[in-house]
């Protein structure tokens, strides 16, 4: 195969340009960012090489979520008074998440475990990037965003928080790297590219590296990503397979907690409840706010009140931070009934997915914590939804005096077991 078609390679350009480009606006004066026309070109000329196919099951749930959504502002003017319909954020959002319709023909195990290294090494160049950010401010070089300086500012993204103080009055400014939209994204990419890295058995220093960047960013977004994925590992019977890397993070988890970082970085862990906090603000202050207007009406709880309703209802509460997590803008904007199918459409495009562990935590991320923003859903395609349905699975270690026979032999122990496309075994 030639480098230049080896779906490897192009899962991890997608990745790092992904990252590159975050922060640049798709057209001037917008506040898109370039990474969803990137996505979107990456697509088109990937399907044109014969690369990646259309998977016919998430296409008919694509449609039928964007068809039904865009069919709901008849019945919302019908029944729900005052409904005001976006027909921009219907719009994005369903173009944001188009690409998860898409598959590698070549979704192998050889071919994904590769792609996983590439990730893994272009985590360690942003992570050194991203050491970088924070070391040059300890040896006392003042913060700057050298970005903003060079960009013009139309082509740049805005109302973003891109960086702030590890604490107040700190001069030492939370990494974003320079490039990411917010240290939260920076955190998440490198979460995500940890995970690769440990499947693909690179060299261990590399996820040590990689978890000192997302100890840099002083955001959380990656520590729970890493943290739902263990939690995935155990419950499916699958962490034996990762035992000594999980085993090492462990360690590096608990000496990083004696340090000062344990009070920035680890505190934020136990924040749900805390007034305004960040894991309050994404995962149950939104719910509150729009919890009176959304029960207030029988026929707005099943049709919805109209596409981009429920961020402007956030955004008029003033209060810094507050973002809408998906279920509760789907639900909101589009009923119980549409809303549905649109959460279903999410799930059912990252069913049978490699590793469930890397690409579930990052979809429960999205369900929970993260809003729909095409860097993060990037990050999902690239690892998830490409690769699915899976060339194998990692092995399960079977249980203590049972006589089912162990997953079938690989030459790199602890990663796969071959099976056809469709998900039967080929042994």
């Amino acid at each position: 195969m030639r480098r230049r078609d080896d779906p490897a390679v192009w899962a991890s350009v997608l990745f790092a340009a992904n990252f590159l480009f975050m922060r640049f606006s798709a057209v001037p004066n917008a506040n898109i960012t370039a990474s969803v026309p990137l996505v979107l070109g990456w697509v088109f000329l990937a399907w044109r090489r014969g690369l990646i196919t259309v998977d016919g099951m998430r296409l008919r749930w694509w449609l039928a979520g964007a068809g039904l959504s865009a069919l709901l502002p008849l019945a919302q003017l019908w029944f729900v008074a005052g409904v005001d319909v976006s027909i921009g954020s219907w719009a994005l959002w369903v173009t944001l998440w188009l690409p998860t319709v898409f598959r590698f023909v070549d979704a192998s195990k050889a071919t994904f475990v590769r792609a996983c290294s590439g990730v893994g090494w272009i985590g360690l160049a942003i992570s050194l990037l991203s050491l970088a950010f924070v070391g040059s401010q300890a040896l006392g070089v003042p913060y700057r965003d050298y970005f903003a300086d060079i960009v013009p500012q139309p082509f740049q993204v805005g109302f973003f928080a891109t960086t702030a103080p590890i604490s107040w009055g700190s001069p030492i400014h939370k990494s974003n790297a320079w490039l990411a939209l917010e240290p939260s994204f920076l955190s998440f990419l490198l979460g995500v590219a940890l995970i690769a890295a440990v499947i693909a058995r690179l060299k261990w220093w590399v996820p040590v590296v990689i978890l000192a960047g997302i100890f840099s960013s002083f955001a959380g977004s990656g520590l729970a990503l890493l943290t739902v994925a263990v939690v995935i590992l155990f419950l499916t019977g699958r962490a034996a397979a990762l035992a000594r890397p999980l085993l090492g993070g462990v360690l590096l988890f608990a000496i990083a907690s004696m340090t000062p970082l344990s009070s920035i970085v680890f505190g934020r862990v136990g924040e749900l409840n805390e007034g305004q906090s960040s894991t309050a603000l994404r995962a149950t202050l939104p719910y509150q706010a729009l919890w009176p207007e959304f029960s207030h009406s029988l026929p707005g709880m099943l049709v919805g009140y109209g596409a981009g309703t429920s961020r402007r209802l956030i955004e008029g509460t003033s209060v810094l931070g507050l973002l809408v997590p998906n279920p509760a803008r789907l639900i909101f904007d589009y009923g119980l009934i549409v809303g549905a199918v649109l959460l279903a459409m999410l799930v059912v495009a990252h069913l049978r997915t490699p590793v469930p562990a890397l690409s579930l935590s990052i979809l429960a991320s999205f369900l929970l914590l993260q809003a729909a923003t095409q860097p993060m859903i990037n990050a999902l395609v690239v690892v998830g939804s490409l690769w699915a349905p899976a060339a194998y699975r990692l092995p399960v270690r079977p249980a203590r005096g049972s006589n089912r026979p162990a997953a079938s032999p690989s030459s790199d122990p602890g990663v796969v077991v071959e099976r056809d496309p469709l998900g039967a075994s080929t042994s």
